[in-house]
């Protein structure tokens, strides 16, 4: 039916009041009865119009209802295929061996992500008038880092709405640093069409990854890759890269304010 990641961000930001967070409180407490509904089935179950559905597929990214229901079916497929906190063949049943397991992660990402990668996605962030991030679905980390590019003077989007995110690239000034972030297997026409976009309009840019790059490979100008184990913690190891730039850039906001 839907992406649930995506289905609960929205849920847990949009405003209580309005319908379309309705929606979504219903959709979670059914979220597998309802997979096999037809739209008029489902607007009999919500008490909504058919129209009101068409909008609120909007919102969530999709064209129709077809593609939303495929995005359901994905998105269960892939959990309990990768659905996991750590790969099926790590004995991780105590609390020291999943840490073990992290700091062996964590010993990859310091020999791949380098002080001179770090020192340029810095120097690309600070030379940029505005910062746009990609993601579907946006990890919450991003909204943090927004706090010191807002605080640094810079322009920043990172939308929930992948619609919004394309339309951010398209009306992006020539100034504006791009960063991809992609931890998931889906969404790969997705995030080709966008660097493509990025690419077009002559945009700098960088992707985060910890999938290998395949079909925007030759679009793509500058990228850090760290082999992913199709997990969860996938997006831990990614989340320490992006506290990393954070504290670095938190770094350059309190030398600002010293200067004052």
């Amino acid at each position: 039916m839907i992406d649930l990641l995506c289905l609960l961000e929205f849920y847990n930001t949009y405003d209580q009041n309005d319908i379309y967070h309705e929606i979504a409180e219903k959709l979670l407490a059914n979220f597998f009865v309802i997979s096999e509904m037809s739209i008029t089935e489902l607007s009999e179950y919500l008490f909504v119009s058919t129209s009101t559905i068409y909008r609120f597929i909007k919102m969530m990214g999709y064209d129709n209802f077809n593609q939303m229901k495929v995005g359901h079916i994905s998105f269960i497929e892939n959990y309990y295929l990768q659905g996991r906190y750590v790969p099926k063949y790590q004995e991780t049943n105590t609390i020291s061996s999943f840490t073990k397991y992290l700091v062996n992660r964590l010993e990859k990402l310091k020999a791949i992500c380098t002080d001179d990668k770090i020192n340029h996605i810095v120097d690309q962030i600070l030379a940029a008038d505005e910062v746009i991030f990609v993601g579907m679905p946006m990890p919450s980390f991003i909204w943090r880092l927004q706090t010191e590019l807002i605080l640094l003077g810079k322009k920043t989007s990172a939308f929930l709405n992948p619609y919004y995110q394309q339309e951010a690239i398209k009306h992006a000034s020539k100034n504006t640093y791009v960063i991809f972030v992609q931890y998931l297997t889906e969404y790969s026409t997705f995030y080709l069409d966008v660097i493509k976009s990025a690419e077009d309009k002559k945009l700098k840019h960088i992707v985060i990854t910890t999938l290998e790059l395949l079909s925007y490979q030759k679009y793509v100008k500058d990228s850090i890759y760290i082999e992913g184990d199709l997990c969860e913690n996938d997006l831990f190891i990614l989340e320490v890269i992006f506290n990393y730039l954070g504290h670095r850039l938190n770094q350059f906001v309190i030398q600002q304010q010293n200067k004052r």
